[in-house]
């Protein structure tokens, strides 16, 4: 799932302040199973909407979503770290197929709200995942289809911090490289990475009904 991987791992560097989504605050990542040990969810969870543009095909669909619980509870910074589908695998079918399934996702999970456990501190944010089933013409078991895109949220962060880690690197072997080829007259070199492309979630629009 190479380029689901790349997406993961962009979207958590920029989430967990490894890029500047967080910089200079506490954020803490709990994997799906440890969310209830630190926070109670004060809202069902929201039915997903299966996008009508791609109702026709029937899919089933999965997906692995990166979400924050802010100090509040709200969620937000919605992000698509892994997908499967019953037609391609995690290939995309088609343009905008993973992105229409994501958006629908957001939606449903910008209406979670959550509190602290009594005597937990979760000051800060906490980074977290959810994975989400879309149900389509010929169903799976619930447990059967989330297996197909289930995630080790702390392995993604730990990749995407080697990641980070390395260009960190690269760069100031190539600055080095630079400056000291022409030492005179230097100017400072500073080389910038682009994080790789990842799915647009407009967590700002308004819940498909």
């Amino acid at each position: 799932m190479e380029v689901s991987r790349t997406i993961a791992l962009s979207a958590i560097a920029l989430c967990l302040g490894i890029g500047t989504a967080y910089a200079g605050e506490d954020v803490r990542v709990a994997g799906e199973d440890e969310i209830a040990t630190q926070w109670i969810q004060l809202t069902s969870n929201a039915p997903l909407g299966y996008p009508a543009e791609f109702a026709d095909r029937g899919d089933n669909v999965c997906l692995a979503m990166g979400y924050a619980i802010n100090n509040d509870g709200t969620t937000s910074d919605f992000s698509l770290l892994g997908s499967w589908n019953s037609a391609t695998g995690d290939v995309e079918p088609v343009p905008g197929y993973w992105g229409a399934f994501a958006q629908a996702g957001a939606n449903a999970l910008s209406h979670w709200q959550f509190e602290p456990r009594p005597g937990v501190d979760v000051a800060g944010t906490t980074y977290t995942v959810a994975t989400l089933g879309f149900q389509g013409g010929d169903p799976l078991a619930p447990e059967a289809l989330r297996e197909h895109c289930q995630v080790d949220i702390h392995a993604l962060v730990a990749a995407s911090w080697g990641d980070q880690q390395r260009s960190r690197r690269v760069a100031e072997r190539e600055r080095d490289r630079i400056i000291g080829a022409s030492p005179i007259h230097s100017p400072r070199v500073d080389i910038r990475y682009e994080p790789a492309p990842q799915v647009a979630i407009d967590t700002g629009s308004s819940p498909r009904r």
